[in-house]
């Protein structure tokens, strides 16, 4: 239906473009037709044709069809068949649309796969079983084992023992001695009565608690009656001088101790040793000579140092300058030296200066002549 009127209204549209045409024909005696893109109506499907158009701005149409594509086929993968299902071979379908063209058809279920399900023989505690079957692939059980009854035990004697006065006796039972399950439950026999000595106490001192009487069996050593304990008797006390603190030594208080076991019962406490008595030892200042010392302190009472005294170092020098003089061609000079204004020790010794060389003149001579000797020059 909706093809029929797409054509419908495709050939009036074209009557129409046609009448328009003819008109223009009359005013223009050539027109070249300038068509815009294809546009798809009807796109082609897998088993009927599509259509394309396009328009000329004179409005002119222009159409043409647009091929079947075809199926696209692609495998509907089957199924292996088992001894439990039916399979299916491979089949085909088109992508597309969805049609099925080659239909899968129905493969029929194989046979089971048999083994043995082993049995078992039967004991005096389980029962047995018969061998049956089970398919190895599927696991259904193709013939189920049959239940065999128990045997019989083997029954031996569990040998029992006499009570005593610390453990109670057994009569005999039974075991099998297959299985180890026990046939006949041994039954206790009640123990004796102990025969009973008795364990001496002892009295308590100061230092040690003291015990009671108690009492044991002689056959099997159990104590039927314990030791009670006795709390120790009070300490008999007596003191332990002290000594007064001096300035060398603490003091302590007096202390107790027991006359009767030697224990210390009020231990010594110490008292604070007493401050020194201190009195000064004068020191000295120093000088450019010898070193001084600070003041120190001592004690009266003990005579030990409390305050040490500490070495004060020596002064510096006070220098002046001992001049010297210049050396002559005839005498040695001196450089100049140091003293200490205040000790007058030599700091800096003066040295020789060696004496000049002589600063030679000529001292002319005269010529001899016939009437006077003459002298010859001298310096």
């Amino acid at each position: 239906m909706k093809r029929f009127i797409s054509l419908s209204l495709i050939l009036i549209c074209v009557l129409v473009m046609s009448v328009i045409f003819a008109s223009c024909k009359k005013k223009h005696k050539e027109h070249e037709h300038t068509f815009g893109e294809w546009i798809t109506d009807t796109y082609a499907s897998c088993t009927t044709d599509g259509e394309q158009k396009r328009i000329c701005e004179c409005g002119k149409i222009e159409t043409k069809v647009l091929t079947a594509t075809g199926h696209n086929e692609t495998v509907i993968n089957g199924v292996a068949a088992t001894c439990t299902n039916t399979g299916l071979t491979n089949g085909k379908a088109c992508s597309v649309c969805g049609v099925v063209t080659v239909a899968q058809e129905v493969i029929g279920r194989l046979p089971h796969n048999e083994e043995v399900i082993s049995g078992r023989a039967p004991t005096c505690t389980s029962d047995g079983l018969t061998d049956g079957k089970y398919c190895s692939v599927c696991h259904v059980v193709t013939l189920p084992q049959v239940t065999l009854g128990k045997i019989s035990h083997t029954e031996d004697l569990i040998k029992g023992c006499d009570a005593t006065c610390t453990a109670e006796g057994l009569t005999d039972g039974k075991y099998c001695t297959t299985c180890g399950v026990t046939t006949v439950a041994q039954q206790p026999i009640p123990e004796k009565s102990h025969t009973e000595s008795v364990i001496p106490g002892r009295a308590p001192t100061c230092t040690t608690e003291g015990l009671t009487d108690a009492k044991y069996c002689t056959l099997c050593g159990t104590v039927t009656v314990a030791h009670q304990t006795i709390p120790i008797l009070l300490h008999t006390e007596s003191i332990i001088p002290g000594r007064a603190p001096t300035c060398t030594a603490e003091g302590l208080t007096d202390a107790k101790y027991c006359t009767s076991c030697g224990i210390i019962t009020v231990l010594h406490k110490t008292i604070p040793r007493l401050s020194h008595t201190e009195a000064v030892i004068p020191g000295r200042a120093a000088t450019c000579h010898s070193e001084g010392l600070t003041d120190g302190k001592y004690c009266t009472s003990c005579g030990e140092i409390t305050a040490s005294q500490i070495t004060v170092p020596r002064l510096l020098h006070t220098e002046e300058i001992l001049p010297g003089r210049g050396a002559t061609c005839s005498e040695y000079g001196l450089t100049d030296g140091k003293r200490c204004s205040v000790c007058l020790s030599i700091t800096v010794e003066q040295k020789n200066i060696e004496p000049l060389p002589h600063v030679e003149e000529i001292i002319q001579g005269t010529d001899a002549t016939c009437t006077s000797t003459g002298v010859s020059n001298g310096k």
